[in-house]
This record gives structure tokens, sequence and C-alpha cells, in this order.
């Protein structure tokens, strides 16, 4: 059965990249569809917490002041996803090719070592003055611009669980599901 599923998956990406290459209105609305799920991937999750808290703690009790908060923490993530799909564009392929290189490979597996070896307490990074008292002060404040920023980093941490969505992506998860 897995077969098949894979014959259909590749001839179905086929028929939806032609679709894509075309310009068709429904192939792009499907990739929409497909990107807005991959927001309830597991990677996400713990950014829920973060922004629950910061949305929660910020807005005051005002459901207004939390709706726009949520607003503007929602346009930092745009703003992240929409630069990155504009360099991809732009680098088209280049972009795919270059995070298959050796040395960015050795590069993640390094700032991995790094972080971990901080998490564990063997080294400390030292934050800069500037990036903290941003956060701080945003935090305390719960200003518009503290939910810009946050929305800025979640997009950042978020973006690998959730870009770029291919045909073939979309395929191998229903095929994870089945």
């Amino acid at each position: 059965m897995l077969e098949r599923i894979n014959e259909w998956g590749y001839q179905l990406g086929q028929v939806f990249q032609g679709q894509l290459d075309s310009g068709s209105l429904g192939a792009i609305f499907i990739v929409f569809a497909a990107g807005v799920l991959t927001s309830f991937t597991p990677c996400v999750y713990p950014m829920i917490p973060v922004t629950v808290t910061y949305i929660g703690g910020s807005a005051q009790g005002s459901r207004r002041r939390a709706v726009l908060l949520s607003l503007v923490y929602a346009s930092g993530l745009a703003v992240v996803y929409a630069v990155l799909g504009v360099i991809a564009a732009l680098l088209g392929k280049t972009f795919g090719e270059f995070t298959r290189t050796w040395w960015v490979f050795g590069g993640v597996g390094l700032l991995f070592l790094v972080f971990g070896a901080a998490m564990i307490g063997w080294i400390t990074i030292p934050v800069p003055g500037l990036a903290g008292k941003v956060q701080t002060e945003g935090t305390k404040r719960g200003g518009y611009l503290g939910a810009l920023l946050i929305g800025v980093a979640a997009g950042f941490v978020a973006a690998p669980c959730t870009g770029p969505v291919q045909p073939q992506s979309v395929l191998s998860c229903f095929r994870t599901l089945v």
C-alpha cells in the first residue's frame, strides 16, 4: 500500500508542480493552506507558552489590547516569513543548494554544541546589554514594540519548522498520516 501511495504522491506532485509553474490560483491556494497547516507542527508548540505569557501579561486584562498585541506579534512573524520568502525567491534553487553543503551542516552542528554546552552549564553565553535591556523593558512595559520583537524572534525560531512548503512536503506529511 505504501508503494501505491508513493506512486500517487509522485504523480500528484508532478501535476501540482505543473499547476504552480503555470500560476494556477488553485495551486497557490493549496500551498498557502499547506503553509498554514505547518503552523500546527509539534516544534511550533513550545512558542505557545511564551506568546500567551507575554501577550496575557502585557494586555493587563484588556481584550482590545490583547487583540492588538496579538496582531503586532503576528506582524513580526509575517515580516520574518516575507523576508525569508523574498530571499528564497530571489536566490531560486541556489537557496536549497546552499543549505546542503557540508560547511552549513558543520556550522549548525557547532552552534548546537555551543548552545548545548551553555544549557548544561559548561559555558556562559553573555547576552549583549542592549538585547537584555530591550527584552526587560519590553516585558515590563508590555508594549507593541516588545510584541513585534517577540514575533520576529519567534519567526526565526519557528522558521525551520514551518517552511518552505513544497508539494513533496505536503505529500510526505500525508504519507505519515496514512
